[in-house]
C-alpha cells in the first residue's frame, strides 16, 4: 500500500534525522511535521493530529511557545479541523498561530498575509463575512505591497474577497474583484486556466 510506504520512507527521514542531529533538534521537527503533511494530504487526519502533536512539542521544547514553528504546526492542525468543519476550533488554533506570527515578524511581513487568508477563510465559513472580508483585505494589501498589483498569488485572495462579497450579495463589489482575479490568472497561465 502507497501509504504505508510513504510513511515508511518518511520514518526513515526521522531516524536519519535523530542520528545526525540528536532527538531534539529542528531538522527532527521538520522531519515529523513532514510526516503529518503526508498524512494530512491523505486525508489521514488522525495520523496527521499525532504526527502534529509530536511536532508542536518538539518545537515548543526547542524554541518555546512563541516561535514562528510553532506557528506553522498550529496552522497545520487548524487545517485538519477545518477539514473536519470543525471551525471553532480551527480558528482557536489559526488566531494562536497569528498572533504567533504577528509578534515575530511585524504587520506587514509576507508571512502575515497568508495569516489573514487562513483567519478570513473560515471567518466565512462561519458566515462571519464582515471579519472575513476584513481579513481578505488586509491579506491583499500586504501581498500587493510585496508582490506587486499582478502577482499570481494575489489572484486566490482576490476571488476569497470577490465571492465573500458574493455571499453577502453585493456583487457590485464582488465583480470586479473577480474579474480582476481572472485577468491576473490569464497573464500567468493562460486562457485555459482562468
Amino acid at each position: 500500500n502507497q501509504e504505508a510506504a510513504g510513511e515508511a520512507c518518511l520514518r526513515r527521514v526521522v531516524a536519519i534525522q535523530r542520528h545526525h542531529h540528536g532527538d531534539a533538534s529542528q531538522p527532527v521537527a521538520i522531519a515529523i511535521n513532514d510526516v503529518g503533511i503526508f498524512h494530512y494530504h491523505r486525508s489521514n487526519y488522525p495520523k496527521a493530529m499525532q504526527w502534529w502533536a509530536r511536532a508542536l512539542a518538539l518545537n515548543k521544547k526547542l524554541h518555546g511557545p512563541n516561535h514562528p514553528e510553532v506557528a506553522a504546526v498550529l496552522n497545520n492542525q487548524a487545517a485538519v479541523h477545518a477539514a473536519r468543519g470543525k471551525h471553532q476550533l480551527a480558528l482557536k488554533l489559526l488566531k494562536r498561530s497569528h498572533a504567533i506570527s504577528l509578534k515575530a515578524f511585524g504587520p506587514d511581513h509576507i508571512k502575515l498575509a497568508s495569516s489573514h487568508h487562513n483567519l478570513a477563510a473560515t471567518y466565512e465559513k462561519l458566515a462571519q463575512y464582515p471579519r472575513a472580508i476584513a481579513g481578505y483585505r488586509r491579506a491583499l494589501a500586504i501581498e500587493e505591497k510585496h508582490l506587486g498589483p499582478n502577482h499570481l498569488n494575489l489572484a486566490s485572495t482576490l476571488e476569497s474577497l470577490g465571492t465573500a462579497w458574493q455571499d453577502l450579495g453585493d456583487l457590485v463589489k464582488a465583480e470586479p474583484l473577480l474579474k480582476r482575479a481572472v485577468r491576473i490568472k490569464r497573464k500567468h497561465l493562460g486562457d485555459k486556466h482562468a
